[in-house]
């Protein structure tokens, strides 16, 4: 199979890069490999089997449903599936940032995930359905401000953004 396997666990890897725009149509050992409901394909690695990993059991939508400078997406443990939305009023330079906390944290957290809006009326999309359990958005809650610095988070005092965002838990 063409790819870079990395391991997960003990019992499965993702085949985390096809090089061929071919869907393969079986792993080294001669077993179809499987998709999860999450997106992510799933081959076995070193002829060990075991079960792929569960899907879902609720997805949930957060809307901030109104222009703000943070807000908490999610209370409890979840993966970040998808983030959009946009950045209104101020023209300066600000960056949207994901947190793995429930509440918003204070200035000088270091985000996940920092994403530069330049300019008003800015618009951003974070998907991310590949991604599994264990993963950097991977968290006890998930949270998002609008920043002034990229690297930290420093609250900016102009500018808001509307938020939504679809986690998986």
């Amino acid at each position: 199979m063409a790819g870079i396997k990395t391991l997960v666990n003990t019992q499965w890897g993702r085949v985390l890069d096809v090089l061929s725009s071919a869907v393969p149509s079986a792993d080294n050992e001669g077993r179809e490999p499987s998709v999860t409901p999450r997106g992510a394909l799933w081959v076995a690695i070193d002829g060990t089997v075991g079960p792929a990993p569960a899907p879902y059991t609720n997805k949930t939508f957060y809307s901030s449903a109104g222009l703000f400078t943070s807000g908490s997406i999610f209370p409890g443990q979840c993966d970040l599936l998808e983030f959009t939305g946009f950045k209104n009023a101020t023209t300066a330079l600000r960056y949207i940032q994901i947190f793995p906390f429930a509440a918003v944290p204070a200035n000088g957290a270091i985000p996940l995930y920092s994403i530069p809006l330049p300019g008003s009326n800015t618009t951003f999309s974070l998907s991310l359905p590949m991604l599994n359990v264990g993963s950097p958005f991977t968290a006890a809650g998930i949270s998002w401000a609008l920043s002034s610095t990229a690297a930290t988070k420093t609250l900016a005092l102009t500018g808001t953004a509307w938020v939504n965002a679809l986690v998986g838990v």
